[in-house]
């Protein structure tokens, strides 16, 4: 190797060392600061500048590569974020026509939940819906005689279906299988007396004003349990300043009318 060549190699790794260091420069201050975002954009396109000027092509090409990586990730990941968003509110769309369609068949809309002769909750709204969702065989397996925590009962809890699950939920989580955050809302003017049944024309104020479901993780529940938020416990903030509705989406939470439209509370 002569010395001019041991020169030009040097200056090579000199540029790469250079570009490595503004390369990471960029990487953290884009971590610490909005501005940071556009030092680290500056730096690679420089990365990539000076790499075809060397006619190092390929680096290059791999260089520019990585940069439109870099700046379709934020974009892939809102794309994912709303199509859980969508997902969230279809299911909570499936479970509004099950609903309708159980007051089509019996005149009424199903109860909070069921009791029995003492009056003591038996199961949820969640199991009466469970043939409007192509779920006869499961609904036959469940005994409505027993309270829905009854052992019984409790060996079929790991059957939930997913339409009471936001897709949000990590599928390996126990709750994911027993547990949901979509809440009905039980009050007096509701669509959800605290006793007895209700006809969608029997509502106060209206099935296109009143709000029939609501996701709400500070509500979270076993599928099967009979504890659905009262009227009062739906508000996004109590008079302490605390939160009562937060779902599983940035900026609000998915709900349901009882006319079966859907949409997001901001």
């Amino acid at each position: 190797m002569t010395i001019t060549d041991s020169a030009t190699s040097i200056r090579q790794m000199s540029w790469l060392l250079f570009i490595a260091c503004a390369l990471v420069l960029g990487i953290c201050l884009a971590a610490m600061f909005s501005w940071g975002v556009w030092a680290l954009l500056t730096a690679w396109i420089f990365a990539i500048g000076v790499l075809f000027a060397q006619k190092r092509y390929w680096s290059a090409g791999i260089t520019l590569a990585l940069l439109i990586g870099l700046l379709m990730f934020p974009t892939l990941g809102g794309a994912k974020t709303a199509a859980r968003r969508a997902q969230c509110l279809n299911h909570l769309k499936v479970v509004s026509i099950a609903i309708l369609n159980y007051e089509r068949h019996h005149g009424h809309l199903p109860p909070p939940y069921t009791t029995d002769e003492s009056g003591q909750p038996l199961h949820s709204w969640r199991v009466l819906l469970l043939p409007f969702l192509e779920e006869q065989e499961l609904y036959d397996a469940i005994d409505l005689s027993k309270p829905w925590h009854h052992p019984d009962n409790l060996a079929l809890q790991h059957r939930m279906l997913l339409y009471y699950q936001c897709p949000t939920m990590n599928p390996t989580s126990d709750d994911f299988t027993r547990t949901t955050a979509y809440s009905a809302i039980v009050g007096d003017r509701t669509a959800w007396p605290r006793s007895g049944t209700r006809a969608l024309a029997e509502i106060t104020d209206g099935p296109e004003k009143t709000l029939c479901l609501v996701e709400s993780e500070r509500h979270r529940m076993h599928w099967m349990a009979t504890a659905d938020p009262e009227v009062e416990m739906i508000r996004p903030v109590n008079e302490a300043g605390e939160v009562l509705v937060a779902g599983n989406h940035a900026g609000g939470v998915g709900y349901v009318r009882g006319d079966g439209n859907d949409g997001f509370l901001s």
